[in-house]
């Protein structure tokens, strides 16, 4: 299988998005954003039959802080939900304020040797 690195977890070269099985369409979370985003992600879990995933992206901001996000997704790592995390379409300040508090899964530049 070819794999790619982003940062320091090694994944398949061809991934899954899986936004629309998701709350990715609908209502944006609320503020009690870290209850919310492990349920949601617990629900993809089952539904995909696995106990994590690689890469987890917000693709949505909505009016949560990214520090409260960051810490979040810091918690899925530690409990093993998933490996790392990243953000889409974010500015430079919010990606700054976001690596001030939990580190992202930064892609790496492609090896294609594999």
């Amino acid at each position: 299988m070819k794999t790619r690195k982003l940062k320091d977890i090694e994944v398949s070269a061809v991934g899954m998005g899986c936004m629309a099985f998701s709350h990715g369409y609908g209502k944006l979370p609320s503020e009690q954003y870290s209850d919310e985003v492990r349920r949601h992600l617990e629900g993809s879990l089952d539904c995909l039959r696995t106990d994590y995933v690689d890469i987890y992206y917000l693709h949505r901001m909505g009016g949560v802080p990214v520090e409260k996000v960051a810490e979040a997704m810091g918690r899925l790592i530690d409990d093993g939900f998933i490996r790392g995390w990243g953000l889409s379409q974010v500015d430079v300040d919010v990606n700054d304020a976001a690596l001030g508090v939990f580190q992202l899964s930064e892609p790496a530049q492609l090896n294609t040797d594999r």
